[in-house]
């Protein structure tokens, strides 16, 4: 799926839960996630990658993990919250091939992938 997001509404806490299917292409086929706020919000968020280990809990917009190699349909769990300021936006999920090697490397999240937000 190209676009994972959830709208905020400015002044407004959320809780979130995302459950991601993935996938990476390649001689090493990594991934790497990392969600983005509006500028004035605050984000703190952590997962379970496909190894089932705990990743390093996240702060700051766009601050990617790498979550490394993913096999098909790799399951990664995140649950986080976000503040909104006075500007109301998009939590956005963004994704990227984080492994090497030749050929046309490439990482997906996969259809049935959701985020979820909830008003606190």
């Amino acid at each position: 799926d190209d676009e994972i997001k959830a709208a905020g509404v400015a002044s407004t806490d959320y809780a979130f839960t995302a459950m991601l299917w993935l996938d990476a292409v390649g001689t090493v086929p990594g991934i790497a996630i990392a969600f983005t706020v509006p500028a004035g919000a605050t984000l703190k968020w952590q997962g379970l990658d496909p190894s089932m280990n705990w990743t390093a809990v996240v702060t700051a917009s766009g601050t990617e993990v790498d979550l490394g190699d993913v096999a098909a349909n790799a399951p990664c769990l995140i649950h986080g919250s976000v503040r909104f300021g006075v500007t109301a936006g998009d939590l956005q999920l963004q994704f990227r091939h984080s492994g090497g090697g030749a050929g046309s490397p490439s990482a997906t999240v996969k259809a049935g992938s959701t985020l979820t937000m909830i008003k606190e």
